[in-house]
């Protein structure tokens, strides 16, 4: 199913020539992550969790459009920029190989930014309208997320890399 998908999305990303390799991993986790280079990683439990494979192609069409619009490739510019300007006001040019590498590796793993979620979102309701796929189903996909977890407390909300789920719907 997860490939049908991936192949009837895959004509409408930016990158229509990216490959793209699902990975589907056995786990609770209602999550899914992509990493530079078109690698998408699918828990189980997200499957298992949504009610329709409309659904799915929602977070597929998602973590495709992190992909194509190089959030995580930007997420590790960002990190080494930071680290070479670290390392070269203390004078430590040697370790910047090595701690580039280690920050690299962490940055690609770690949340995008709310602006690379959204962005996300967007691209992903581009794709599948365009896909003939009812982007409507990954506003109703959020909303289950939202009405099963719930949205962070608006006091602490300011530190998630992710938009609230209310939010996410609305933008849908």
């Amino acid at each position: 199913l997860v490939e049908e998908i991936v192949d009837k999305l895959k004509p409408h990303a930016k990158i229509p020539d990216m490959k793209f390799k699902v990975t589907v991993v056995e786990g609770k986790e209602v999550n899914a992550f992509a990493l530079p280079g078109g690698q998408i990683v699918v828990y189980t439990g997200l499957i298992k969790e949504a009610k329709s494979a409309e659904q799915i192609a929602g977070v597929l069409a998602h973590e495709m459009s992190h992909a194509t619009l190089r959030h995580g490739l930007e997420r590790v510019g960002q990190s080494l920029g930071v680290v070479a300007a670290i390392q070269l006001l203390v004078g430590d040019v040697g370790g910047l190989l090595a701690l580039g590498a280690q920050v690299a590796q962490t940055s690609v793993l770690t949340s995008y930014s709310r602006t690379s979620e959204t962005e996300a979102d967007l691209e992903g309701v581009r794709m599948l309208h365009a896909a003939k796929i009812d982007p409507e189903a990954m506003a109703d996909f959020f909303q289950l997320l939202k009405d099963k977890m719930g949205d962070l407390p608006d006091a602490v909300a300011w530190i998630s890399t992710h938009p609230q789920h209310e939010t996410r719907v609305e933008n849908i």
